[in-house]
């Protein structure tokens, strides 16, 4: 459990020790039901020393597969570490972080996916990255990866089959049928992996760049996105010099906004150097937000990944043309933009799963490769043995997705990000 005061400390054994340790530590747990709430007393060597609840759940059917105990104690920080040194001292030991995960995984009860999903929604900075994250624990992109192991599996199989004992009355796979299995395998892959980026965007945030000429309203469209006055907005030219981040939620994904220097000509050093860094910085942004007075004509340079927003919608002499209309100052249109700033990140739909991790779209981009590979091969005659090879690099690059090929290296990588007790 992690450190601090609350209401409730919650306290887990997992093992094959656990049920043993935690009747010496709350003895009413001696031959408790199966998966049913008991009311306990917590006592050491000197006697009780609190009152709680304890559940246990014996294995294969728990979140490691083996038995686990909960116990739940008052969220005391004199309690709950005394209550850990007594289980410490009954056999226990403490885990490492993200250990009962660890075990989850090796007792077959989540593949890698689903244990990554697991520090994903602990990690969740907004409603779309938990539900995002909710679906791969649930299995989504384990499922579809089943689908194209299974399509190329099936080629590999009885293509190798037939290549290996001729003499058998093994029906031949035919070419319209291998076609049709890696096409399908192929489409599955191609999908996953254009929708890396937005996934991206749901687990990370996405960087968004409020940029254009001085005195536009960069500044106070950056505070009424934040909903609170963050940046300092003065009507002198040029009072942005540097660039200010801020993280918040718009449409359900976490934005990191920046609020950069006006874009102008400039004998001062300082100021161009902001407008040089407001430059780089809608380079590599998800997306650009060019802000320009809607009651002055200015023309929009041509950025990649740009929405055009027209300010000071609230004045007489406004015209927005084929901008977004708003008013930084009354907030008119300030929904409309949210909601437009959303729909160009991509935000996933509420039954929609993405992959959202640079080593599964890498993976994914490998498997990719090898299926289409082999396909070429066939196409252009090579033999069955140059396009099976290519399938089994796939099915490789796949294996290590899911964890049916064990790497070490890569396990280590990812429990280190784990808190411990999950």
């Amino acid at each position: 459990m992690p450190s601090g005061r609350g209401a409730i400390g919650v306290l887990r054994v997992s093992g094959d020790g656990a049920e043993a340790i935690a009747v010496k530590v709350c003895p009413e747990l001696r031959g408790a039901a199966d998966r049913v709430m008991t009311r306990v007393t917590l006592a050491d060597e000197n006697g009780a020393f609190d009152d709680g609840l304890a559940c246990v759940m014996r294995g294969p059917k728990s979140y490691t597969g083996q038995t686990v105990v909960e116990i739940y104690c008052h969220g005391s920080p004199s309690i709950t570490a005394h209550a850990l040194d007594t289980l410490y001292r009954a056999g226990a030991r403490p885990a490492a972080a993200g250990e009962f995960t660890r075990r989850a995984l090796i007792n077959g009860k989540l593949d890698i996916l689903q244990a990554e999903a697991v520090a994903d929604l602990i990690n969740a900075g907004a409603p779309a990255a938990a539900r995002n994250a909710l679906g791969h624990l649930r299995g989504n992109i384990s499922r579809r990866i089943a689908e194209v192991w299974e399509l190329t599996a099936s080629v590999i199989a009885q293509t190798a089959a037939c290549a290996d004992y001729p003499e058998d009355d093994i029906p031949d796979i035919t070419a319209a049928e291998i076609s049709d299995g890696l096409n399908a395998a192929a489409g599955i892959l191609r999908e996953l992996s254009n929708g890396y980026e937005r996934g991206k965007y749901a687990r990370e945030g996405a960087h968004v760049v409020i940029a254009g000429p001085p005195n536009a309203g960069k500044s106070s469209l950056f505070n009424a996105l934040l909903g609170r006055d963050r940046a300092i907005v003065a009507e002198t030219a040029g009072t942005t010099r540097d660039t200010i981040e801020e993280s918040v939620i718009l449409g359900g994904v976490r934005v990191i906004l920046h609020d950069t220097a006006g874009l102008r000509d400039t004998d001062d050093a300082v100021e161009a150097e902001g407008a040089r860094r407001a430059r780089s910085l809608t380079e590599t942004a998800a997306l650009t937000l060019f802000v320009v007075d809607g009651t002055d004509s200015c023309e929009a340079p041509e950025i990649e990944n740009m929405l055009l927003v027209a300010n000071k919608a609230d004045l007489p002499s406004y015209s927005a043309g084929a901008a977004i209309a708003v008013s930084a100052l009354t907030g008119q249109g300030i929904d409309g933009l949210t909601a437009a700033i959303a729909g160009h990140i991509g935000v996933p739909g509420p039954d929609e799963t993405l992959i959202a991790n640079a080593r599964h779209a890498a993976a994914v981009r490998s498997a990719l490769s090898g299926v289409m590979a082999a396909k070429a091969a066939l196409d252009e005659g090579f033999s069955p043995d140059t396009a099976l090879g290519e399938l089994e690099f796939a099915i490789d690059a796949l294996s290590e997705l899911t964890g049916r090929k064990m790497n070490e290296t890569v396990l280590e990588q990812i429990f280190s990000t784990f808190c411990v007790g999950k």
